[in-house]
């Protein structure tokens, strides 16, 4: 599953499934497609969904909004957010204890 923009890594054996921006940069433009990338990361039915967002230090709003949304459709499973610091940050002070925050290792991809 992918849209132009995003593309979701389904791995069954871990039963998990990972969400990618495929752009350089997200722009307010990509909302609706990544509001879609989310819906699909769900349907995968995986139990542990990871939306990364690693290498983005500006993310729109609307964005946020998605990931959160997708987080009250897991009915349960386990949503990870990975992030640089600063949109880390950002995550926990507006959603603390909300979902599940992680910072890839120092010049590691996670």
């Amino acid at each position: 599953m992918s849209t132009a923009h995003f593309r979701i890594e389904d791995r069954p054996e871990a039963d998990e499934a990972v969400l990618r921006p495929t752009t350089a940069q997200l722009e307010p433009g990509h909302a609706q497609e990544f509001q879609i990338a989310c819906l699909q990361l769900l349907e995968t039915g995986r139990r542990k969904l990871v939306v990364n967002l690693c290498g983005f230090r500006a993310i729109p709003s609307i964005m946020i909004g998605a990931v959160l949304d997708a987080y009250s459709l897991a009915n349960g499973r386990e949503l990870v957010l990975v992030a640089d610091a600063g949109t880390a940050d950002m995550f926990r002070k507006l959603v603390p204890r909300l979902i599940s925050i992680m910072e890839p290792p120092p010049g590691g991809q996670a």
